[in-house]
Formats: structure tokens, sequence, C-alpha cells
């Protein structure tokens, strides 16, 4: 069983010679899903299936080379919400359906309440962010998170296990942010572990991704990353 997993930033050109030359990269690492995956045990698999996010089970291990990922990044017209490359347009959301064929529900998927970077905490049970997902008042980095739920095997364990699945596979794949840690600010809309099966996370991951895009391309940093699932591509 793998248990070891980690998260690292994509960036371009990140030993160029020119100081004033603008670096780009994302988070987003969609070879660890099928790592994530075979570490789950016959249960925890069950668990995943019941909130909708089967299909994850199934996706094979790839790898698309960073200058092609940016270059489709730059081809994405985000006011129309589609890929332009060939005749025809693809359409972001319908593609993110498609492919990832997660939820597509009635209910919202809210976005983080403080934003995509790094946030401060959310106003929650304090307990829960104390004892679940947070070390020493600090959100839980994305390979700590991993490791602990997997350890998750119990029937008492199935809500946070699949609360902690969410927010894992959000930080690592499908709304990474800039940071290596989870962003708990996703736990109000995962309190009811039965509302996630009836979420829209196929409109929140399109939307979500297209709303980074429109942030890297506006940021005047020398060192900035696409947020959101920005290897998706078809």
């Amino acid at each position: 069983m793998m248990t070891y997993f980690s998260v690292r930033s994509n960036d371009e050109d990140e030993h160029d010679s020119d100081p004033h030359k603008k670096v780009s990269g994302y988070r987003c690492s969609p070879h660890l899903v099928p790592q994530l995956m075979q570490s789950l045990t016959d249960k925890q698999r069950g668990w995943v299936q019941k909130i909708g996010f089967g299909p994850l089970l199934h996706m094979i291990e790839s790898c698309m080379p960073k200058s092609l990922t940016m270059c489709l990044v730059d081809r994405v017209d985000t006011s129309s919400g589609s890929l332009n490359v060939g005749v025809i347009p693809v359409n972001i959301r319908d593609s993110v359906s498609g492919i990832m064929n997660l939820p597509h529900g009635v209910l919202k998927v809210p976005p983080p309440l403080n934003g995509r970077s790094k946030a401060r905490h959310s106003r929650i049970d304090s307990s829960i962010l104390d004892q679940k997902f947070s070390i020493n008042g600090r959100w839980t980095a994305a390979k700590d998170e991993i490791k602990h739920m997997l350890s998750l095997q119990t029937d008492e364990d199935e809500d946070d296990f699949c609360r902690s699945f969410v927010m894992v596979v959000l930080c690592i794949y499908a709304a990474p942010t800039n940071s290596l840690n989870i962003n708990m600010n996703y736990l109000p809309c995962l309190v009811d572990v039965s509302k996630i099966c009836l979420m829209d996370w196929c409109d929140f991951i399109a939307e979500y991704l297209l709303q980074g895009i429109t942030d890297y391309r506006q940021s005047k940093a020398s060192h900035v990353q696409v947020p959101g699932c920005s290897t998706f591509y078809p």
C-alpha cells in the first residue's frame, strides 16, 4: 500500500536567468489521484462510490507536459468558457462533466468563504478545525491529511473519511490553490455528507478553473500559479 504522496508546484522556466520574466505554474497533480485510489481499502472505495466520486477510482495515471498545459491555458476564453483549439471551440463546462463524470446535482457548491489562496479559517465549529483538520491551529498539509484519511477505516469513520477525501481531491486535483494545505473553508458544505452526491461539483470545478485563469492573467506577480484543475483538458 502506497502511503507517501508529494504535492509540488509545476513551474515553468523556474531557473530562467531573466529576473523580469513571469514564472508560471500550477499545483494540479492528477498523477496523485490513481496512487491515492490504489491505497484505499474496499470499504473506503465503497464510501467513495456512495458520495458520487466513484469515477475517480478508475482514473488512469497520466502526465501532461507543463509547456502544453500552459499553452492550453493561454487558449482559454474565460468569457465564453471555451478552449479555442482547432476549428470548433471546446466547452470547458461540458468537458469537465464528460471527463470527470462527478456529481452534477441540483445543489450549488459554495466557493470557499475566504478565497482560493492561503485563506483564514472560516466561522465553523472550532473543535472540528482543531481536532480533525488542523495541527496546532494550522491547516493540515495535503500529504499529512492523506495519511490520516487512509487510517479512517471503521464504520464510525465514514463521514470523516468522506469529508477528508473530498477536501484532499479538491486540494491535489479538482480545485487546487496556491497552498500545499487542504482548504478547510469547504467544511461548511461537507457537514451533511449525504448531500455531497447532490451537489454540482462539475460546474464548480469548471467555474473555479475559469476564475483561476482570470486571476492568473490579471496577476502582476513575477511568480504566479494557475488555481484550478488546469490539466483536465481532453
